[in-house]
């Protein structure tokens, strides 16, 4: 499930890695468009992207242990926590864009960086989850999957 998982957190991870990266890489070179915080927004935001996506093509091409496993998913799990929260705040706290007419507002930010929280509860915590029980499961003694702990591409993805 991890690695099927994986798929879709990589479809969620690498635009936003890209949209980020763009962002910081224009403010580089035209220093004269972006302010310090939105350069460190995209940065920051960029590196914690860039880390999932490290991380599921690391998962996807070596044997692991579950307890790596674990810890990759935990990983994954903070990174796309705290590229929500950030944006979150960023739009709750953050400075408002100068564009448009009349006074910008809020609330389409709020609400847009709110519901996204549905990407965190369907494509990162389930597969957290599952990482805590696999490592329950292979902790209680069992015979049959203390043989069977590393995981890797070779591994049928449906298996029982």
């Amino acid at each position: 499930m991890v690695r099927t998982a994986g798929i879709f957190q990589l479809l969620v991870a690498v635009p936003t890695m890209l949209t980020f990266g763009y962002t910081l890489f224009d403010g580089l070179f035209y220093y004269w468009s972006i302010r310090i915080y939105p350069f460190l927004t995209a940065t920051f935001n960029a590196f914690m992207a860039a880390a999932i996506v490290f991380i599921i093509l690391i998962q996807r091409q070596a044997s692991i242990t579950k307890r790596i496993t674990f810890y990759f998913e935990a990983a994954k799990s903070a990174f796309a926590t705290a590229v929500w929260l950030w944006l979150l705040l960023d739009s709750i706290f953050g400075p408002l864009p100068k564009y448009g007419y009349g006074p910008p507002s809020r609330t389409p930010r709020i609400v847009r960086a709110a519901v996204s929280v549905v990407t965190l509860l369907f494509l990162f915590y389930p597969t957290l989850g599952y990482a805590v029980w696999d490592l329950g499961r292979g902790e209680n003694g069992n015979e049959e999957q203390a043989s069977d702990d590393v995981v890797g591409e070779g591994t049928p993805l449906l298996r029982e």
